[in-house]
């Protein structure tokens, strides 16, 4: 492979394979494939791949109604089923991560008991958070299991909202876990050291609940991001959306937090930063990813729409275009120093005061499709002439580039929409403008596996996805090339 230095463009993206990895039953649990969104469920380790899937266990009562499945690949070769959990005790996907000398880490939360029925057909569970150790060598012997040591004795329950992540040299890991803390909900967190020690303990209190966090380490250093996840504050959008929906359950995601420490064996995390937010407009943010160099600069990723619902617009900003776009900044020593926006979409003029539509929206989290007949709906679809930003990760290469690949859709009215990929280089230089990735089957929302999560940095994307079926998940092999 070429060492492509400072000013050199003349680079593209190759693609290796697109493969089906599994096909799994909707659990009606609240949770898919994707749902860690913070942490990654696949990671690569020389020739060899490895990825978790859910599976959905039939006639199991929600919430706790999945399991882990182990999937090995090959270069060349096919994905084989290594192993699964004995029993279907999990609600949400299980992050994966490699540790030096071909150790895997699966972050579990299984259920240990029945907390109270939720309704007729959920169950509340209190859980057991764990560690399962696989060997790279032989993924089909049985796990060896580890129980973090927290703070405290947290009551831990279904809904983790956890995240996992490893120091890529030396195989320290930071995993953390919500838990009830006082009047609202709270970030547990545990560090174990390289030498397998649980040395910190403590917990990320957010200016509201923060979930789906984002972890990053680099030597010493910590950074997590998270998502605000609450209940629609404002009286008066919270009744116009259950109007337009016919449901009461309502959680929005306006506001993004960044809190880190310079040496986290010694130095307590920071107060929280909120360095995006989207309240005044009742707009959507979604973190995509972020990475930390080697000076320890925290590069994020993430998406972001002026107001989330047609509906709200309609009613409390008539005349403002929807505008989604996918923002990068850059946060040295907790203070945001660069921004810039990587793709943005406006709303078609004709659309704006256009009635709403029932569409699912490319950044919604949530599923707001509730099946139900309504007087109209959020209607989070855009007609845009311009690419609208979905899904997008950050790749690190060994010779100190970092690319960012994103999942765009073109709007063609009410038919269907046309779903590309394609990828742009932010360092050293920027490249300006994304180039297009030929597959087959673009992933609408995916992750890669990264640096995060133990995977060395290489000139090969592996990914981990679905298109258009949410229940079909897919991996796509990408070489970057010049």
């Amino acid at each position: 492979m070429k060492t492509r230095g400072k000013g050199r463009s003349a680079w593209g993206a190759r693609v290796v394979a697109e493969e089906t990895l599994h096909t799994y039953a909707d659990p009606k649990n609240g949770a898919g494939a994707m749902w860690c969104f913070g942490s990654r469920t696949i990671v690569r380790r020389g020739a060899a791949v490895y990825a978790v899937v859910p599976e959905t266990g039939a006639g199991i009562k929600p919430l706790c109604n999945t399991r882990w499945v182990l999937y090995s690949r090959r270069d060349g070769d096919c994905w084989k089923r290594a192993q699964a959990a004995p029993e279907f005790l999990e609600r949400e996907p299980c992050p994966l991560a490699l540790l030096p000398g071909g150790r895997l880490i699966l972050s579990t939360n299984p259920k240990t008991a029945v907390r109270g029925e939720r309704n007729a057909q959920w169950e509340a569970a209190d859980t057991d958070p764990s560690l399962l150790w696989f060997e790279t060598r032989a993924p089909q012997r049985p796990p060896r299991i580890e129980r973090p040591v927290w703070r405290e004795p947290f009551a831990f329950f279904e809904h983790s909202y956890r995240g996992l992540a490893v120091e890529p040299k030396s195989g320290a890991l930071l995993m953390t876990q919500q838990v009830a803390d006082g009047d609202g909900y709270s970030q547990a967190w545990t560090y174990r050291n390289a030498a397998g020690r649980w040395t910190r303990q403590g917990v990320l209190r957010f200016p509201v609940r923060g979930c789906y966090p984002m972890i990053a380490l680099r030597g010493k250093m910590a950074a997590v991001v998270a998502v605000s996840d609450i209940v629609e504050p404002n009286p008066l959008w919270r009744r116009i959306k259950r109007e337009a929906t016919g449901q009461e359950w309502d959680f929005d995601f306006r506001q993004l937090f960044f809190t880190w420490t310079p040496d986290i064996t010694s130095q307590p995390f920071s107060p929280p930063l909120t360095f995006a937010s989207r309240d005044e407009t009742c707009g959507l943010l979604h973190h995509l990813d972020v990475w930390l160099d080697a000076g320890g600069d925290a590069h994020v990723l993430y998406g972001d729409r002026n107001c989330w619902q047609r509906c709200i617009r309609n009613r409390c900003f008539p005349g403002l275009p929807i505008v989604q776009s996918l923002e990068y900044c850059r946060i040295h020593q907790g203070a945001v120093v660069e921004r810039r926006t990587l793709l943005r979409a406006v709303e078609s003029p004709a659309t704006v005061g256009a009635p709403p539509v029932r569409r699912r929206g490319a950044f919604r989290p949530v599923k707001w499709d509730t099946g139900k007949k309504s007087k109209g709906s959020d209607a989070t679809d855009l007609v845009s002439l311009d690419p609208i930003p979905m899904g997008g990760v950050l790749h690190a290469t060994p010779v100190g580039e970092l690319y960012v690949l994103i999942s765009m859709r073109r709007a063609r009215g009410r038919g269907k929409p046309v779903v590309t990929m394609g990828m742009r280089r932010l360092l050293p230089d920027d490249t300006g403008a994304f180039r297009r990735v030929p597959m087959q089957n673009p992933l609408h929302v995916f992750f890669n596996a990264c640096e995060r999560a133990g995977t060395r940095p290489s000139h090969t994307l592996d990914l981990y996805g679905h298109d258009a079926d949410p229940l079909t998940i897919r991996y796509a092999q990408l070489r970057i090339e010049p």
